[in-house]
């Protein structure tokens, strides 16, 4: 009989939903005729400015082309940051089609190399069609940096169907200043990221000046809109000489967000019925606690289905659909980690768990009478048996050719008592010395043989041999009981 006792995790789970139409790779003409911005004016509140946007007041219609200074410029910064803050972690460059013909990638590749910065480098269609290791795509440890001079939304919308991409930090460079860079930054399959770093060019006065960006959705502005792009000030090499300058926290307050949690009351003591919420229990008293430290209010809705989590034709039932498809944010269930539910969820680190135990009834001991053979295993008694028939029967052979004995079979009948320690007079027709060398190794071998056996059947008598024990869930496997 095999009592299993469950694991059991809480997780609290974050929703990723992602919905994207396939496009045309359609690549638009790059233009070299671009408008003039300028920085917001003081009075305009954080995260309500766009470059994109024209400033009343400017020179907004004015035209401007790419002075070669700004290539240079947007090298530079390039350079510096590959040698400098993003150095020593591994990079993950990315360009469009227009990049890779702006910047000298030669001048780039040798400045990681200088500061040994490991570097994978790749184009958005490669980035889309060629299978990558996970470490080039996501993980605590990689830098992502994406260069583009054209809209990288249709890029961003494929991308989001890539599971595997979650860089832990993210560096979006516009070397564009016409482009709309706030609807980049909006797009789900960015914010996966934890940390994210926008630089973005702005021409004023013929002159040009990168401005350093962060997003900040869970936070509002003065006029009630959220932070999806908040500023964080003009590029300089001293300003974010650091790792920390470039990525700045993005979730240490959420603003007042509300949270939409969808859970099931049935996981007593983390969930039960009861309480202001209709559900109450550890989860909810956490849920209460982070709300207060990170800023959030959540509303808690409980479905009317019973069912945690089951697949049907790709498509997720049951309280994971309702997570997926219906808006929710969070879900505080306790659920087991499975490969499906990896792909399409993410969990945050367990708070409590417990282990698989399999429980076996103790078999009893095996028969006393079986004990005179259980000091040696079966392959040994082969190998004992083989030996008592071969090498007296070989060495009585021998004399009998050689010497001419008349009686060979018990020659060899003496010979062989001595694995049970018998005593026996040697024949005189026995006398050549390679006969009695061989009779020497032999006596010595079964004189070891039997100590050997003797001494593992008094420990066998003494303590009362059980069957072979399942150790491993792979010897579980390997037997008829499941």
């Amino acid at each position: 009989m095999i009592i299993v006792s469950h694991s059991m995790f809480w997780f609290m789970r974050l929703s990723v939903i992602i919905a994207f139409q396939k496009l045309h790779d359609v690549v638009p003409a790059p233009t070299h005729a671009l408008h003039g911005y300028f920085l917001p004016p003081h009075d305009t509140p954080a995260g309500d400015w766009d470059p994109g946007q024209t400033v009343p007041g400017s020179r907004g219609n004015s035209h401007h082309s790419r002075y070669p200074d700004d290539d240079v410029l947007e090298q530079s910064v390039i350079t510096t940051l590959l040698s400098g803050p993003l150095s020593g972690q591994d990079l993950l460059l990315v360009t469009d089609d227009y990049t890779q013909r702006l910047l000298d990638l030669d001048q780039v590749m040798e400045a990681a190399g200088a500061s040994l910065t490991p570097v994978f480098l790749a184009t958005q269609h490669s980035l889309l069609h060629t299978p990558r290791p996970a470490h080039h795509t996501k993980g605590t440890l990689l830098t992502a940096l994406l260069l583009f001079h054209q809209d990288p939304t249709d890029f961003l919308l494929l991308l989001a169907d890539n599971t595997n991409w979650n860089p832990s930090y993210l560096v979006l460079f516009c070397l564009n200043p016409n482009l709309n860079t706030t609807t980049v930054l909006s797009q789900p399959v960015v914010q996966r990221s934890h940390f994210i770093l926008l630089l973005h060019p702005s021409v004023q006065a013929g002159r040009q000046h990168i401005y350093a960006y962060t997003s900040l959705p869970m936070q509002v502005s003065g006029r009630g809109r959220p932070l999806t792009k908040a500023p964080m000030g003009l590029w300089t090499q001293h300003n974010f000489h650091t790792r920390q300058s470039l990525f700045q926290p993005r979730f240490q307050n959420f603003g007042g967000y509300e949270v939409k949690v969808t859970s099931l009351c049935y996981d007593e003591p983390f969930l039960y019925f009861g309480g202001k919420y209709g559900c109450q229990g550890v989860n909810v008293d956490a849920l209460h606690i982070l709300s207060d430290k990170l800023g959030f209010k959540f509303s808690l809705i409980v479905p009317d289905t019973i069912a945690y989590a089951y697949k049907v034709n790709g498509t997720w039932k049951g309280l994971l659909g309702i997570l997926k498809y219906e808006e929710k944010d969070l879900n505080i269930n306790v659920l087991q980690p499975t490969p499906d539910r990896n792909s399409d969820f993410d969990y945050i680190y367990p708070t409590w768990e417990t282990d698989f135990t399999f429980m076996l009834v103790r078999p009893p001991p095996l028969p006393q009478w079986r004990n005179i053979l259980y000091p040696f295993s079966t392959l040994m008694w082969g190998l004992v048996f083989t030996l008592v028939l071969v090498v007296p029967s070989l060495l009585a052979y021998l004399l009998h050719r050689i010497n001419g004995i008349t009686d060979p079979i018990g020659i060899a009948i003496k010979i062989a008592s001595g694995i049970v320690n018998q005593s026996v007079s040697i024949p005189s027709e026995v006398q050549d010395t390679w006969a009695r060398v061989w009779l020497m190794f032999w006596w010595l071998s079964v004189y070891i043989l039997s100590s050997v056996f003797t001494g593992n059947l008094v420990a066998v008598l003494t303590v009362p041999a059980f069957p072979t024990l399942i150790n491993t869930v792979n010897e579980l496997a390997a037997t008829n009981l499941m």
